[in-house]
């Protein structure tokens, strides 16, 4: 910033020494770190002299610092041009300490930067340093009365006082991110909310009811898709700010460009219509440590960003020797007029071989521009430099399309839209994405992406089968095919053995599944990361005998257990996840009424259900289903379809309740029951809807073999589908998809024989990690 403020713009002007430069002006008086920049520079001189300007080494080195500080990274345009100037006066724009943030909106703006950018830009203070001197004054004598500044927070103002004395060493440095002074975050805007800001300028943004917005979404938990992203906005930022009044002055040096390299496919355009016709001068130096003259063929191609393109089949002449070694050749070329050149191309073809030096054009339309390449090219190879995507371009240009180009314009999607994109891609996939990059790796763990995602994650079947051996499988439901994904021993457990044996699932929300192991401990698991964590124990007190709910309480960013006593208790447990807090809610309990043998509660929106069972003189109104509240933290009592509703279940985003009605032969006839909720409160039912009647001749009908048994196995929420579990004399258990919608029933096919099916639970791959 300091570099990019000044009246000429960012040219690396800062980096010039003397009593009157930029460095000696007060604003400037904290900068330290040019002896990084001036080995850089000495570097890669020794390598490519004349190549790399100070500006851009400047630029870069800003990336490359915020990037090791584990922040973001960006593409930075290159090609800057170096000035020549530089006076102490012309930092006076620099923003100050003292600025109002009125002043600070002006500066910013005078650069074609708004107040998003101030923001942002100001936040890269979480790895900056000041002097004392340059706040001292709101420790000590902030009023005429002598008092401090009141916007600074009584304990931090200690803190301040202990670093920096009345009258101590004015050029102590401090950091001006109390939170993570060595790490690239958000905690900078978090200081500020907390009063904790260094600088009177930065604390500020605080009180300015503008820039505070910008401020709490950066420092708020809901960041991504539901906010800012503090290190995806700083990088845009930091590109736009970069591109302030780039050097094009005759002051300036050459605009040079840096490594050249091969293109794999190359086809000269044809000329566009409607272009005038321009002269340019080529200029190509042959390199001393080439052959000492070639024969073969040399081509030449360049051209702007608007794609304008001058294209030269063949530049040498056999006959008179052309591009001998430590000679110059020089070339007058018509073609259409352009902007400036930010693209050249060579092609060599024989077998003489041939080491350009470096090539310069010039025009009069065009400023002059070299090219270095000081390397042998390849045959039949084009070979050169674009860099059409960096510096210079305008909204309204068109790059070249060209491979490298094509690459680089991947990078430039809209965040938001790479967010969507990324949203409908599958777990495993995006496990292996992490790797590509530090913004992507940091997007997969934020709150609003993770949510986003499951609203677009295909379902997914946590199938618990215990007989004749305990297995704990995810599986896949396509095409009427059951199809096992991952089985438990691929589950990191942290080395523990039979951890699933005899374990039961007692809750599931957003891919995670809350499990009851063999000890009565409480286990958090998410197939889709292959993750088992194991719970705290709440109070010491085990799981047995009583009834678990799980659930995600979207006011608190969190999971939470509930715990209910099977009979005479007035108080519940609830355990919230992340912070490990248990506490102690009233139960509303009712004499005579005991919850069903399965642990496991409902989740339907935020309301979490369990099935009761009581004796029918007990049962007041028929409120035989229990509900509880995962914001408000209450119980009420709902009344169920009739009779007992021994299975709860979700279907397109409403509670079902499932019948049996004992036959002959052990058969049942199945009912199904799709409850009403009331508008204001879901945890309310005001009526229920008979939408499927089962019977065993209606299964009979689509199997060969004698039914002896059928259960619901399992709710497809989404698509609607029930999976139902029929066990027969000849061969046991088949699995059969029922479709509400068509009235049929077709048999599933599994990868494996069903003995016993316990547990058969919809659900989503999900990013959520506890």
């Amino acid at each position: 910033m300091h570099s990019m403020f000044i009246m000429k713009g960012c040219d690396g002007s800062v980096l010039i020494k003397g009593k009157s430069a930029e460095q000696a002006a007060l604003p400037n008086l904290g900068l330290r770190g040019f002896e990084v920049i001036d080995d850089a520079k000495a570097r890669l001189e020794l390598e490519c002299p004349g190549v790399v300007s100070c500006a851009d080494i400047l630029a870069l080195a800003a990336r490359d610092s915020v990037d090791l500080s584990d922040g973001p990274s960006w593409r930075v345009p290159t090609g800057r041009k170096d000035g020549r100037i530089s006076l102490a006066k012309e930092a006076s724009n620099l923003p100050s300490p003292l600025d109002s943030v009125a002043v600070q909106k002006q500066k910013f703006q005078d650069k074609g930067l708004d107040t998003h950018d101030l923001v942002t830009l100001l936040g890269a203070h979480t790895i900056g340093q000041t002097d004392c001197l340059f706040f001292r004054y709101r420790l000590y004598n902030f009023t005429v009365t002598g008092n401090s500044d009141p916007t600074i927070s009584p304990s931090f103002l200690t803190q301040l006082k202990t670093l920096c004395p009345p009258n101590g060493d004015g050029s102590k440095r401090v950091a001006l991110d109390i939170g993570s002074p060595s790490k690239f975050d958000e905690s900078f805007f978090k200081n500020l909310r907390d009063g904790n800001g260094i600088l009177e300028s930065d604390q500020r943004l605080w009180s300015d009811a503008e820039t505070n917005e910008v401020v709490k979404k950066y420092a708020s938990r809901l960041r991504g898709l539901l906010g800012f992203r503090f290190d995806y906005e700083f990088g845009k930022a930091m590109i736009k700010m970069s591109s302030i009044d780039v050097k094009t002055d005759a002051d300036a040096r050459s605009f040079i460009t840096t490594k050249p390299l091969p293109i794999d496919s190359f086809l000269p355009k044809p000329k566009l219509e409607n272009t005038g016709v321009c002269s340019y001068t080529v200029i190509i130096k042959t390199s001393c440590s080439s052959v000492s003259y070639t024969r073969d063929k040399i081509s030449i191609s360049f051209g702007d960003v608007y794609g304008n393109e001058v294209y030269v089949k063949r530049l040498d002449d056999p006959s008179s020797r052309t591009f001998e070694k430590c000679s110059s050749d020089t070339y007058k070329i018509s073609g259409p007029c352009m902007r400036d050149v930010c693209y050249l191309y060579l092609l060599r073809q024989g077998s003489d071989g041939w080491k350009p030096e470096n090539v310069k054009i010039y025009g009069s339309s065009i400023r002059s521009v070299t090219f270095y390449y000081n390397l042998f090219l390849p045959n039949s190879v084009w070979y050169g430099f674009n860099v059409c995507n960096g510096i210079g371009i305008t909204k309204s240009s068109q790059p070249i399309s060209t491979a490298s180009s094509v690459a680089a314009m991947m990078t430039e999607l809209a965040f938001d839209l790479v967010c969507e994109i990324l949203a409908r891609v599958p777990v495993k996939d995006l496990l292996r994405f992490r790797c590509v990059c530090k913004s992507w790796r940091s997007l997969f763990q934020d709150e609003g992406f993770i949510r986003k995602h499951i609203t677009h994650a295909p379902s997914m079947f946590l199938l618990a089968d215990w007989w004749p051996l305990s297995t704990l499988r995810t599986c896949t439901y396509e095409g009427r095919k059951l199809k096992m994904v991952l089985q438990e021993p691929e589950l990191n457990n942290g080395g523990e053995k039979d951890f699933l044996f005899k374990t039961s699932v007692i809750g599931h929300c957003d891919g995670l599944f809350c499990l009851e192991l063999q000890d009565t401990s409480l286990a958090v698991c998410n197939p889709a990361l292959r993750e088992l964590t194991k719970v705290p124990r709440i109070d010491q007190q085990q799981t047995r005998g009583m009834r678990i709910g799980f659930c995600y309480d979207h006011s608190i960013q969190d999971h939470k257990i509930v715990l209910m006593p099977l009979k005479n208790c007035s108080k519940a447990h609830v355990l919230t996840l992340k912070s490990s807090v248990s506490r102690m809610i009233d139960f509303p309990w009712r004499q005579n009424c005991e919850l069903m043998c399965k642990k496991e509660g409902i989740l339907v929106g935020e309301y979490i259900f369990w099935p009761l069972y009581a004796h029918e003189s007990t049962i007041e109104n028929g409120e035989n289903i229990l509900s509880f509240s995962v914001v408000s933290e209450t119980f009420n009592y709902c009344s169920g379809p009739g009779g007992e509703s021994r299975v709860l279940k979700v279907l397109r985003g409403s509670l079902c309740a499932v019948d049996y009605k004992d036959r002959e032969n052990y058969c049942h006839d199945m009912v199904v029951w799709c409850a009403d909720h009331e508008k204001e409160d879901k945890g309310r039912i005001k009526s229920w809807t008979k939408i499927l009647t089962l019977t065993a001749s209606d299964i009979q009908r689509s199997t060969r073999w004698q039914v002896v048994e059928f259960r619901l196995g399992a709710v497809i929420n989404r698509s609607g589908l029930l999976l139902v579990l029929v066990q027969t004399r000849e061969i046991g258990f088949i699995l059969y998809e029922y479709n509400l919608e068509k009235d049929t029933m077709r048999q599933v096919d599994t990868c494996y024989k069903l003995n016993y099916l316990d547990n058969l639970e919809e659900y989503i791959a999900s990013l959520v990690s506890y």
